[in-house]
Order: C-alpha cells, then structure tokens, then sequence
C-alpha cells in the first residue's frame, strides 16, 4: 500500500472516531438534560460543538501537515 493511502486511509478513520466521540457525547448531553434542565443541555452542546470544532481543525491541520511532507 503505498504510503499515500495509508495517510488518507488514517485521516478517515480520524474522521470516523471523532463523529462517533460527537454522537457519544451527544447522547451524553440529552441524558443530562433530564437531570439539569435543558437550559443547561443546550449550553453544554453549544460547549461540545466548539471544543469537537476545535479539536476537528487540529486534526485536519496535522493531515494536511503529514500530506505536505509526502
């Protein structure tokens, strides 16, 4: 497998992992929006979606770093 494809194929599975950590951590904010109101919920979301839209840029920032010295 040429070394190309195996960065893309990681960068893919990167992408995978972090929708899966984004569904994981949805599932968590809409339970503990039964416990803490979902005033709170929607904050604690509007929390998640930058901290997971920071770490995204990150790692397409790395992907596009590891690329560039191919």
């Amino acid at each position: 497998m040429p070394p190309i494809a195996i960065t893309l194929a990681n960068v893919f599975l990167h992408a995978v992992t972090q929708c899966l950590g984004v569904a994981t951590g949805s599932l968590l904010v809409a339970s503990l929006a039964m416990v803490v109101g979902y005033a709170t919920a929607w904050k604690l979301i509007a929390v998640l979606c930058l901290v997971f839209g920071a770490l995204w840029l990150l790692a397409l920032q790395q992907a596009g770093r590891r690329l560039a010295k191919l």
